[in-house]
């Protein structure tokens, strides 16, 4: 009986999309790709995706648009990301920044974490 595992619970894949969803935290996605890389298969990966593109299918069916496509917020300020477009621009999903500005301090800031960690990646191998 020791090895009896819990029912799984709504709390506990909640749990683990937060996990998942932190793991942006580790850096971009060619730094969490090598980070997961020696402990997972990609094609894991590939069916875990197919699986929630499947469950993203339904939930839209069930939700409200304003549950299941909220206004994006900015992943370098927070801020909501507006879509006031002309009538010759298009919307599009993948927007990641509120502005051009928001977006070039995002890009110095990846910039500047990458020299830090290749001066610190030097000075531990030397």
């Amino acid at each position: 009986m020791a090895n009896a595992r819990k029912p799984l619970t709504v709390e506990s894949v909640l749990r683990t999309v937060a996990r998942v969803k932190a793991l942006r935290k580790l850096g971009g996605d060619k730094d969490v790709a090598v980070a997961l890389a020696p402990h997972v298969t990609g094609s894991l990966i590939q069916e875990l995706r197919e699986f929630l593109e499947t469950v993203a299918h339904y939930m839209k069916k069930i939700q409200t648009t304003e549950q299941y496509d909220p206004l994006p917020k900015c992943i370098e300020c927070g801020k909501d990301i507006s879509h006031d477009l002309t009538a010759h621009e298009t919307y599009r999903k993948d927007v990641r920044y509120c502005s051009p500005r928001c977006r070039q301090r995002a890009y110095r800031k990846r910039v500047t974490e990458n020299n830090s960690n290749r001066a610190k990646e030097t000075s531990q191998n030397a």
